[in-house]
Order: structure tokens, then sequence, then C-alpha cells
């Protein structure tokens, strides 16, 4: 028999004499080293459990806003479709739409950063850092919260949930509230610059149509004025001072007055008082021209009206203050960690144990090798 098949026959002697009962006297002899194992993870567990980063979560319930919360602003495009000869607004369909850019904007990760970034959470964390650490940190908190999530098919009330994660649970409620008021200004920031592009363009259209109808209007009464002024000057070159009117008799011309080249036959007196009535009386608009006035002074106070704050959403629920931290579990780690040590403590004793047994068992005769 060669030395391995020896060393295998001393194993399997001495494993074949270890019992169950052999084991827990090891164990018992051995408590001290199991307790001060377990003890030395026990506290590691600890340590851990109120040294890690504490995470708490606030949660909040949206939906799309009623008519009556968006009031002031759909009054505001009511009065622009008003002036562009619209029929009506859908007002279901307006709050359907700016509570579409609210969970847009909601979910964006720029406008997560730029939100992140003012936290005082980011600030106390960034200290120190170079500009590309402090982007990275930035972009990593983006990806955790918050969180926007879309309702669950089949969800009797079609809400989406809102959660905002962080090491307190006075800054998790402050901060997810904070942040949705943040995304509802820049949603109402949004819908309002389209609508403002809008009113501006038809204020624009309008001004130019006012200016275009007085720019004939005066056109047409300079116009007069030279040919008033040209009819005069001939009349006076003819010494026609009074207009005359005569019988229409058989044999005599009739002289058409309307044409431009007669006029001067008005007489001096006459044209010199249709040219001072032309030069002193107001300019006389059409009914269109005055229509335009009054939709441009309505778009007009439209753009210079301030709203009072408006909701791009409305609450299902409100940001909770949290009563639970999501982690460090601390008593399921002190439990961990007290099971695992006395885990480690038994196999040290048990493993201490064989290996004492192996070096104070008689080994048997080695044969001579034939």
């Amino acid at each position: 028999m060669n030395k391995y098949e020896q060393a295998r026959s001393v194993l399997q002697f001495h494993s074949d004499d270890i019992d169950l009962v052999e084991i827990f006297r090891h164990l018992w002899r051995g408590r001290t080293a199991v307790l001060l194992i377990a003890g030395c993870t026990t506290l590691l567990a600890l340590a851990y459990a109120f040294a890690a980063p504490q995470k708490w979560t606030s949660i909040a319930y949206v939906m799309a806003p009623r008519v009556e919360d968006i009031a002031a602003y759909l009054e505001r495009r009511r009065t622009l479709a008003r002036a562009d000869k619209e029929e009506f607004i859908d007002a279901a369909a307006f709050a359907s739409g700016l509570f579409d850019e609210f969970v847009e904007l909601s979910a964006t990760p720029l406008l997560k950063q730029r939100f992140l970034s003012e936290t005082k959470e980011f600030i106390e964390r960034q200290e120190g850092l170079g500009n590309l650490e402090a982007t990275a940190l930035l972009e990593h908190m983006a990806r955790i919260t918050p969180v926007v999530s879309a309702p669950q098919k089949n969800q009797i009330v079609p809400y989406y949930k809102i959660s905002f994660a962080t090491d307190s649970p006075q800054a998790a409620q402050r901060n997810l509230k904070e942040y949705i008021e943040y995304v509802n200004a820049r949603a109402l920031e949004r819908s309002d610059s389209a609508f403002l592009d809008r009113l501006k363009a038809g204020i624009q259209a309008r001004k130019a149509s006012l200016a275009e109808i007085e720019s004939g209007i005066i056109s047409q009464r300079a116009s007069q004025i030279i040919i008033v002024e040209t009819a005069l000057y001939t009349a006076k070159q003819a010494g026609v001072t009074d207009y005359a009117v005569g019988l229409a008799v058989p044999g005599n011309t009739i002289v058409e007055l309307r044409s431009v080249d007669r006029l001067f036959m008005l007489g001096e007196k006459y044209l010199t008082a249709e040219l001072q009535a032309l030069r002193e009386r107001p300019l006389v608009y059409p009914p269109r021209y005055h229509e335009i006035q009054y939709e441009l002074k309505q778009l007009e106070a439209l753009q210079n009206h301030q709203l009072t704050p408006s909701l791009s959403y409305r609450y299902q629920l409100t940001p909770t203050y949290p009563t639970s931290r999501d982690s460090p579990k601390r008593l399921l780690i002190i439990v961990l960690g007290v099971l695992l040590g006395s885990m480690l403590g038994c196999f040290w004793v048990l493993i201490m144990g064989a290996i004492k047994r192996s070096q104070s068992a008689p080994h048997p005769p080695l044969q001579p090798s034939p």
C-alpha cells in the first residue's frame, strides 16, 4: 500500500468514527469560539445596519386635471379661438394633452438631472468631486429617483405613480412635492410657449391688416386731393367760378361731370369747398377695420394678462410621509449577522477538532512494499 492509500484509509477510519453526538460534543467544548465569532459578525452587522445610507420613499398618485382645474388657461384659448373664428375647443382633450405634457416631462432624464442638481442631497454629495465625477453621480441619481410608473393594466382608476427616495422621510416627501411642482411649471411653460407663439402671430397678422386698410384709405384720400387740386387749378385758369345748371334742351351738349377731365366745370367755389373737406374730415374706415381693432384689443389683453398658478395634473394621492424605511433592514441584517457568525463559528470548531484528531490518532503500521 502506498502513502496515498494509507492516508485515505486513515481519513476513512476517522470519518466513520465521527457521529452526530460527537459533533455536538465538539461544538459544546468550542462554544466560546462560536460565541466570539458570532459576536464579531453581529457587531459588524450592527455597524453596517446603523452606518449604511438610509432609504425612505415618498409616493404620490396623479391623474389628468378636471376642466374646472384649468378654467383660466382654457378661457385664454377660447378667446383666441373666437378671434380666429374657430367653433369651439375640446376642453377634455385640452386637459388630457396638458397632462400628457406633464407625464412626458416627469420621466425625462434631463429634467430629472436639472432638478436633482439643485437639491441639498446632490450638493452635499458632489463636494470635492471633479466635473466628470459630479456628472456621473448626477446621472446615477437620476436613474434611481424619481421614478414614474404608468397605470397598470385593468386598473380601475388610471393614475400615474411618482416616487422619490432619499435618506430621510422629511426630505423624501419635500423633494417629491417640489419635483411635481417643478414638472408642472415646465409643462405649463411648454403649453404657454405654443399658445403665445400662436397669439403673437395672430396679433401681428391683425396689425398688418389694420396697416393695410389704413394705407389704402390714406392713399385713396391723397389721390382724391390731387384730382380736386388739379380740377381747381384748371377752373381758376378757365375762369369758372360757379357751376350753373342749364336746362337740357334739344341740340344742347350734355357734359358728364363724373369724368375727371371735366371736374373743373364744377367751378372754383365748389372745388375749394370740396378740397377743404377732403383735407379736414376724418378718415372713414370700413366695418371690417373696426372688427379687427376689437379682436386686436382682446388678443393684446391676453398677451399681457398674468394668470394665477394652475395645475397640469390632479392628485389622487398627495406625496406621502414615509413611515417605514426601505433600507437598510436593520433587524434582518442583525439576524443574518448572528446566523452567519454562528455558522462560521461551528465550522471553525469542527475543522480545528478534525485537525487535532488527525494529528493525535495512531497511524497503522506501514507494510513493506513488495
